[in-house]
């Protein structure tokens, strides 16, 4: 794809296009140049056409190839057996209609995705996606990418099971990977999740989580947890651009009703199940947890 781009346009984003589309097929390719030549590639309305469609088949796409990395940067996951639609129009690049699967052990599936430069003079990746698959495949995707380090690892020690649909939206300048943006979701509606070893597992989740590059925030979100129904709000926001230990907050309250059976069964409670043997009924509680200095406060 990458040779069909007018070398008029800037090094950066040939070489992105041809970095980022590793494989695939395309077919039912449609070409149509028309104009005077020193107006090529026809950017400016009227001038001429310049249009290149084509359907791909099986394509693997590194929306982050790997040479815009800074050492050690972990990288994205990438998207794989796509199908869809490729459109090169005067001196933007568009991939619709987009299906297929996020990488990992076990995929999950791309419903409703598409990805594209608008103006290759002035190279910003943009990718839209939505997709549904097991949770905790989603959440090994966060460990193993950048969004971990966005979100200082906080996730790394979780775990969950059920299935999840996420919604993700990235904006990607080439020249800058620095100051690349996020926004997305992840609904659950039944699912199991731990936040880490230290906190007791939640059953039956339902609700939201939004996240970002600046950190994340838990909406309506419901379960089962010590026995009882549980509410879970708040997350964590950075006070600067981007999060970090020094200028972010982790701050997620929960309250709910806890059982003596269910106390007596949380595996996170071992060191105090001589306790919980003399406990009979139920109580309120809250809970606060926090991060200082990478690790947590209960």
């Amino acid at each position: 794809v990458h040779r069909y781009l007018p070398l008029g346009i800037p090094h950066d984003a040939r070489e992105y296009v041809q970095q980022s589309v590793k494989s695939g097929q395309a077919s039912t390719v449609d070409f149509k140049v028309k104009g005077y030549l020193e107006e090529f590639p026809f950017e400016k309305p009227g001038l001429g056409e310049f249009l290149i469609t084509a359907k791909l088949q099986d394509v693997n796409y590194n929306y982050v190839p790997s040479y815009l990395l800074d050492p050690g940067q972990q990288a994205w996951p990438e998207l794989q057996r796509l199908s869809g639609e490729l459109v090169i129009d005067k001196n933007s690049l568009a991939l619709r209609n987009v299906k297929g699967q996020i990488a990992a052990a076990e995929p999950i599936t791309l419903d409703d995705a598409k990805a594209g430069i608008a103006d290759l003079n002035n190279p910003q990746v943009l990718v839209s996606a939505k997709a549904s698959g097991a949770l905790n495949e989603m959440l090994n995707v966060v460990r193993g990418s950048a969004v971990s380090a966005m979100l200082e690892h906080v996730l790394d020690e979780s775990h969950g099971t059920g299935r999840a649909q996420l919604a993700l939206q990235l904006q990607l300048p080439i020249e800058h990977m620095d100051n690349c943006k996020v926004q997305g979701a992840v609904t659950v509606a039944g699912s199991n999740f731990t936040l880490m070893p230290e906190v007791p597992e939640v059953s039956q989740l339902h609700g939201t989580v939004h996240f970002s590059e600046t950190g994340f925030s838990l909406n309506g979100l419901k379960a089962q947890a010590l026995g009882g129904e549980l509410r879970l709000e708040g997350g964590m926001q950075s006070l600067g651009r981007k999060v970090t230990l020094a200028d972010s907050e982790l701050d997620i309250k929960a309250h709910g009703t806890a059982s003596a059976q269910g106390l007596q069964q949380a595996k996170s409670l071992e060191h105090v199940k001589p306790l919980t043997n003399y406990l009979q009924g139920q109580a309120d509680y809250r809970v606060q947890i926090a991060m200082r200095r990478g690790q947590p406060e209960v």
